[in-house]
């Protein structure tokens, strides 16, 4: 059965549901209860061909996750299907290969400029077993190629090469979030606009009277804890002597 990308899909075939779609309609499966609420086919969903309909242009599939099923049709099987069996590690956020019924396998391909988090999506959607490939992003292939063929020679790298790339990737590459704020702080000001630097010079300012402020704040706190624990000290030694007075007395009770 042909589908988007000029692919052909098969029963038995994993495919992708690549367009959200609230209007295709969503069987439960046999284990959800009655009245139980079934998600919407869904960008990124994952099926299992189930039969195939040549002559009416359908298929039948199931979700790979709840075991819901759908019949794709129409335009939406001839541009929002694919085959699933591989895919961004964006679009495999969230989804584990393998469950009780048939074992998990993962390979991952990523740069070894990849990010941390897209190292630990990759190295965490298999269920029994996790396999990594990394590749370098060169940026220019020239010297990739045989000179007299000119073709492309793909040259496989050592389990040491890769370990120190996997090593680069958890512990340098981080692709958390900066503001333009942050990245202009780290410029030196002489490379910054006038008005930038100006607010930059202002925040400053701000911080360090804030931080000052603080520490007085602090100084403080810490002034009046040191005062109550020598209250408390002097109250303590007070009763001691005061016990100890008490207990020098006599009181010339004899028997």
């Amino acid at each position: 059965m042909p589908v988007a990308r000029d692919q052909h899909v098969r029963a038995g075939d994993l495919i992708l549901s690549r367009r959200n779609d609230a209007s295709l309609t969503v069987e439960p499966a046999t284990h959800h209860r009655r009245g139980e609420q079934v998600d919407q086919v869904r960008n990124g969903n994952r099926w299992r061909v189930l039969g195939v309909d040549d002559t009416g242009g359908r298929i039948t599939a199931e979700r790979l996750t709840d075991s819901a099923r759908v019949v794709f049709e129409g335009d939406y099987l001839r541009e929002h299907v694919t085959l699933g069996y591989a895919g961004t590690l964006h679009s495999a956020q969230g989804m584990t290969i393998g469950s009780a019924n048939y074992y998990g396998i993962c390979w991952s391909i990523i740069s070894d400029r990849a990010s941390r988090a897209m190292a630990y999506v990759g190295m965490t959607r298999g269920r029994d077993e996790n396999h990594l490939a990394i590749y370098p992003a060169v940026t220019d292939e020239a010297h990739q190629h045989d000179t007299e063929t000119g073709i492309h020679q793909m040259h496989r790298g050592t389990k040491h090469a890769a370990a120190h790339a996997l090593r680069a990737i958890l512990t340098v590459n981080d692709d958390r979030a900066t503001t333009m704020h942050a990245v202009a702080a780290r410029t030196d000001r002489e490379l910054l606009p006038t008005p930038v630097a100006a607010l930059l010079d202002r925040n400053n300012q701000r911080c360090a009277e804030r931080a000052q402020a603080w520490r007085r704040h602090t100084a403080q706190d810490r002034a009046r804890d040191a005062a109550f624990e020598r209250i408390a000290a002097t109250t303590q030694q007070a009763a001691h002597r005061e016990r100890s007075h008490i207990r020098g007395q006599g009181y010339g009770l004899e028997l």
